[in-house]
C-alpha cells in the first residue's frame, strides 16, 4: 500500500462503541453497493477518528485493502487532489477495499470525486449532518456511556479511583478525546482534584495535553485549527469567527436570538461602525452550525460547555479579539433586553 495513504496504526486504548462498530457500521457497509457513503457525524472529541479506524482495523479480512486520507490536514481544495491520487494508486488491484476520509468539512470537496466502483468509502465530519443527509447514510456517534468512560480513564490513569474516574468523566461530558487529554496530565503527576481544579480555571490547558507535540490533535488543537481556518478565510468567515468568540463569551447558556428587538444594529469595528443585520446574524448562525461549531435550536444558539470554555481561554491570549467579541456581546444583550441597557450601563463587565 501506498504508505501516504496507509491506515493509522490501532489505539490500544479504545474502548466502547461495540454494538456500532462490531454490527451497525458492517452492516451499512456491506448494504452500501449502491455507491452511497456512510458518514460517521458528531461534535469536536466525539471520537469519530479513532472510532473509524478501530472499524478499519477490525474489518481487514472483510477489505484487506484500507486506504486513508485526512481531509482536514490536506487542506482547503486539496482534498480533491488527495482522493484522485489514492484512486490512482490503485488502479488495476482487485479485492475489496475501503477508502476512509477522515475530518470532511463540505460535501462539494469530495462528493464529486469518489470512486463511482464497488469500493466502500466511510467519511467523518464534524460538520452538520444536514449538509450530508443528500449525498450519504449518516450515523450519529454519541458520546461514550459513563461505564465506558470510567473504564477509559482507568486503561489511561490505572491508579484513577472509579470515583474519580467518575468526576472526571461528568466535567469532561464523557468525550473521549477530552479525556485522554485530561488523563495526560494525571500521568504526569497532578492529582484528580487539581485536574478538575484546572477545569474550572483554564480548560484549555488541560485539554491540550500535558506535551506540547499532544496539541495539534488535542481537543483545544482541533478547536484553535478550526478557529485558524475562520481567520484565514473571506470576509464572511471571518465574521463567523466574530461571532463564534461572541458566543463563546456569551455562554455557557444558550443566547435567545428570538429575544432580539429589531432587525440591525451597530456594531463596533475598529474605528468604524459595521452595521449588523437579523439576516447577517443568523446565515453566520447557520455557517457556524454547518460546521459543527454552534448548536441551534428554535429561537437560541450555544455551544456545548466544553469547546465555549476552551474559546473563552483561547481569547484570553487574544485581547484583541477579546475585546471585539465583548463588545458585539453588548450589542446583543442591549437588543436582547433594551429595557435593562441604561441602569446596566456597563453590560461588558
Amino acid at each position: 500500500m501506498n504508505q501516504s495513504f496507509a491506515l493509522p496504526g490501532r489505539n490500544p486504548s479504545f474502548i466502547g462503541r461495540t454494538e456500532l462498530i462490531d454490527d451497525v457500521l458492517p452492516g451499512y457497509l456491506d448494504r452500501a453497493d449502491d455507491g452511497v457513503p456512510i458518514v460517521l457525524n458528531g461534535r469536536t472529541g466525539i471520537g469519530k477518528t479513532v472510532m473509524s479506524s478501530e472499524l478499519s482495523h477490525r474489518q481487514r479480512a472483510r477489505y484487506p485493502e484500507v486506504n486513508w486520507i485526512d481531509v482536514a490536514a490536506a487542506g482547503s481544495g486539496q482534498a480533491a487532489e488527495r482522493i484522485t491520487a489514492c484512486l490512482t494508486t490503485a488502479q488495476g488491484k482487485t479485492g475489496s477495499r475501503l477508502l476512509v476520509l477522515d475530518g470532511a468539512s463540505d460535501p462539494g470537496d469530495i462528493v464529486p470525486y469518489l470512486p463511482r466502483d464497488e469500493t466502500k468509502v466511510l467519511i467523518t465530519s464534524r460538520a452538520d449532518a444536514g449538509l450530508w443527509n443528500r449525498w450519504a447514510r449518516v450515523v450519529q456517534v454519541p458520546v461514550l456511556a459513563r461505564e465506558e468512560s470510567v473504564r477509559l480513564l482507568a486503561t489511561l490513569a490505572p491508579d484513577l479511583s472509579e470515583v474519580d474516574a467518575s468526576r472526571l468523566a461528568d466535567a469532561l461530558d464523557d468525550l473521549p478525546l477530552a479525556m485522554e487529554n485530561a488523563a495526560s496530565w494525571l500521568t504526569s503527576g497532578m492529582t484528580p482534584g487539581q485536574v478538575l481544579e484546572q477545569l474550572e480555571t483554564s480548560t484549555s490547558s488541560i485539554l491540550s495535553g500535558y506535551r506540547s507535540a499532544d496539541f495539534p490533535r488535542s481537543l483545544a488543537g482541533r478547536l484553535s485549527d478550526a478557529m485558524g481556518a475562520l481567520a484565514a478565510g473571506t470576509e464572511e468567515d471571518q465574521w463567523m469567527l466574530h461571532l463564534l468568540h461572541t458566543l463563546a463569551v456569551l455562554g455557557p447558556d444558550p443566547f435567545p436570538t428570538r429575544a432580539l428587538k429589531g432587525h440591525r444594529w451597530e456594531v463596533p469595528e475598529s474605528d468604524t461602525q459595521r452595521v449588523l443585520t437579523l439576516y447577517d446574524l443568523h446565515r453566520r448562525l447557520g455557517g457556524l452550525r454547518d460546521r459543527g461549531l454552534t448548536i441551534l435550536q428554535t429561537g437560541a444558539a450555544r455551544l456545548d460547555e466544553i469547546s465555549g470554555a476552551v474559546i473563552r481561554d483561547l481569547l484570553a491570549t487574544r485581547p484583541q479579539d477579546r475585546i471585539r467579541a465583548f463588545a458585539l456581546a453588548e450589542q446583543l444583550l442591549v437588543a436582547a433586553v433594551p429595557e435593562r441597557a441604561a441602569p446596566e450601563k456597563a453590560w461588558g463587565d
